[in-house]
């Protein structure tokens, strides 16, 4: 569920638990997101839980928890089997919290999706996290965003991924990380093996932190996925980037929206990098300088063709069931419309994104992000998890 959704969704008064819980009944979701929970209602839920033991997902996101309130549930909660998502962003944790968030790890050790967004952990609580990151066999979506980590939290992050390979995906954004926490977590994607999504937008990465950052990119096989919205980079920020993923042959999506500095020249350079690397599939510039409609629409059909020959490529290898008909007229209709696939370029279906995309694509190049920081980057058609 997506953050941003649910605080649109939500009524934003306080609710009557009892009823709440009561009504619940067997569902595997129980969500308390933007509900104005406090401490006060911890050990209830958590007698909940208890009960629950089908429950696999818990939206505790947007109220007012504090530390104490976490240790209220954490003290109450039994080991539990099937839980598996847990949503605390935007409360009131803090770093003196995440022992606690440790123990709770150690009882429901079947937890693959974490999100602390917005909640003021700083690096001290970071490190403390960075325990569970190390020793989790299981932990797979770790969202932290706003979370004042900076580039001592970084350094700590760097060190836990050097011997995690189950994290798969990892949120970053907004956190004052600067061309050193850059080459922090640059290092540490020299030697992980899991990640495959990383989200950095909102950082004061400049050219400087863009170029240390992707210095570990250029041996890494698994990063499929590259979120460097709003990240201060300009033409020669982004020239060391696709020269450090030149011999790159796993990424197939960078988001660069929000990078002002980045020009037609920029553009330019995409497009070769992309003709050159038909694993790329998805690009997006929406609010940067570069503005040539030429060079965007041949990136964007660039960007299509790649994604097409993809889908050639694994029907090929797709066994073929011998009791298929194939339409003589079918195929004949298909090949009528490629003049018109190629004229709506920029009337929707476009991996390209830009000011000039459809609108309804508007949430297809800011995947994984949170409420207000980047466009929504605002991790899936990622605003961040609460």
């Amino acid at each position: 569920m997506e953050e941003e959704d649910l605080a649109r969704n939500k009524p934003k008064r306080k609710i009557k638990l009892t009823q709440v819980l009561a009504s619940n009944g067997d569902a595997p979701s129980l969500d308390l997101s933007y509900s104005f929970i406090g401490d006060g209602e911890m050990t209830s839920i958590a007698e909940f839980v208890n009960q629950k033991s089908n429950l696999h997902t818990l939206h505790l996101g947007g109220n007012k928890i504090t530390d104490a309130g976490l240790q209220q549930f954490v003290e109450n909660v039994a080991p539990h089997p099937t839980l598996h998502t847990l949503y605390l962003g935007h409360n009131e944790l803090t770093a003196s919290g995440m022992d606690c968030l440790l123990d709770l790890l150690q009882r429901c050790p079947a937890i693959h999706t974490l999100s602390l967004v917005g909640n003021d952990l700083g690096a001290e609580g970071i490190v403390v996290l960075c325990s569970a990151v190390t020793t989790s066999h299981s932990l797979k979506h770790l969202y932290l965003s706003s979370t004042d980590l900076n580039d001592e939290g970084a350094l700590a992050l760097s060190v836990a991924l050097m011997t995690n390979d189950t994290l798969n995906v990892l949120h970053l954004g907004e956190n004052e990380i600067g061309p050193v926490g850059a080459e922090f977590i640059g290092q540490a994607l020299q030697v992980n093996s899991g990640i495959t999504s990383l989200y950095m937008n909102g950082n004061q990465l400049g050219a400087d932190g863009v170029c240390r950052l992707s210095e570990g990119l250029a041996s890494n096989l698994m990063l499929t996925q590259l979120n460097l919205n709003d990240c201060e980079i300009d033409d020669g920020g982004l020239r060391y980037l696709l020269d450090n993923l030149s011999e790159n042959r796993s990424i197939h999506a960078i988001h660069l929206s929000g990078n002002e500095s980045i020009t037609d020249l920029g553009a330019s350079m995409l497009l070769e990098f992309v003709k050159s690397q038909l694993v790329m599939e998805e690009v997006s510039l929406r609010s940067t300088g570069a503005k040539d409609l030429t060079i965007l629409k041949q990136l964007d059909l660039e960007l299509r063709r790649n994604k097409d020959r993809k889908a050639v490529d694994n029907h090929m290898t797709r066994p073929v069931d011998p009791t298929t008909q194939f339409s003589s007229d079918e195929d004949d209709d298909e090949e009528e419309n490629v003049d018109d696939d190629e004229s709506s370029l920029y009337e929707g279906d476009c991996d390209l994104q830009v000011e000039s995309s459809n609108e309804s694509n508007a949430s297809y190049d800011e995947l994984g992000s949170e409420p207000g920081s980047d466009d929504p980057d605002s991790e899936d058609a990622e605003k961040y998890p609460e």
